[in-house]
Order: structure tokens, then sequence, then C-alpha cells
């Protein structure tokens, strides 16, 4: 007999794709915006750092952290024995474009 396979379609897709890309460090899910980002990074990393305008919602992800941010993340974790696999901060505020 014939097999039928069930495809998943429209929002489903985009999130299966979504979620591998993820996986794979090339995008950033944004909880606070429902959305995704492509990651300026290229690569997996622990920590996700990021300035999201409340006006225009225009979205940047830091680059340079501040060693200090690494150190207490990883303080945090080791002190309650949790193993974090990443860290991702969403800083609200105005951007400058909006602030003028």
């Amino acid at each position: 007999g014939v097999t039928e396979i069930s495809w998943p379609t429209g929002k489903l897709i985009t999130l299966l794709v979504h979620e591998r890309l993820q996986k794979q460090g090339l995008v950033h899910k944004l909880d606070g915006l429902g959305a995704f980002v492509i990651c300026k990074h290229g690569a997996p990393h622990a920590v996700e750092v990021f300035h999201i305008c409340k006006n225009c919602e225009s979205v940047d992800e830091l680059k340079e952290l501040n060693p200090t941010l690494h150190e207490l993340v990883h303080d945090a974790s080791g002190s309650t024995r949790f193993d974090a696999d990443m860290v991702r901060v969403e800083i609200r505020g105005t951007c400058e474009k909006c602030n003028h």
C-alpha cells in the first residue's frame, strides 16, 4: 500500500527552520518580540545580549561584551551546580534614532 506522509505547513515549517538555524548559532530567538534575528557572531556563544527599542522595535546584538558579564553567568551557574547552556539578556529602551 501507499503510505501517506504528512508534512508540516505554514508557521510550523518556519518554526522548524528557525529552530535548526538557532541550534547552529545562526539566529537568535527573542522571546520579548516573539521573533528571530540573525546572529552577528556567526557561531554559537553562551551569552547573548540585545538592545531592543521600545518605540521602533529595532534590535542590535552586542558583539563586544564586558568580561564581567561572562564571569557573572559562570559564577551564578557554578555556585548552584546548574549547567547553563546559554544566557540571553534583552535590554529594552529607546534607540539613538528614536531619541532624536
